[in-house]
């Protein structure tokens, strides 16, 4: 996949969302939205919108394609050595409370940096499984 079809492809993914956030918040400018609404949405969203979503999307796949068992084992053992990596140096330099909150972010980059790097996503028409180059 060349440089300019992934920027595409991440912005088509990207955009709305963008888009949405920038429009919650000029709403919220003109007081046509407020706190309460906010909270209502997101319940709404969180607990009924997107489990429904991710629901028809899981009808819809074909797991025997999906379900790549060499790259769940690797990506359950990575996690973990991260969490004891991050966890063991958080406990050395951040306070008690604010550890949970520090650990989540670079574990979900450490993840995410492993996806991108290491392994070519099923996106690219790629679905037996090797190493990229």
């Amino acid at each position: 996949m060349n440089p300019l079809a992934l920027f595409a492809e991440t912005f088509n993914v990207t955009a709305p969302v963008f888009a949405m956030v920038l429009l919650g918040i000029a709403l919220k400018q003109l007081k046509w939205i407020d706190h309460a609404f906010i909270d209502t949405a997101s319940r709404l969203v969180f607990r009924g919108a997107m489990p429904t979503l991710i629901f028809l999307s899981l009808i819809d796949a074909d797991m025997s394609q999906a379900v790549m068992p060499k790259l769940l084992l690797y990506m359950a053992v990575m996690t973990v050595i991260s969490f004891v990596v991050i966890w063991s140096w958080a406990r050395q330099r951040i306070p008690v409370g604010d550890r949970g909150a520090y650990v989540q972010r670079p574990l979900f980059e450490v993840m995410a940096a492993l996806w991108v790097w290491h392994w070519q996503p099923v996106s690219t028409g790629i679905s037996d499984f090797r190493r990229a180059a």
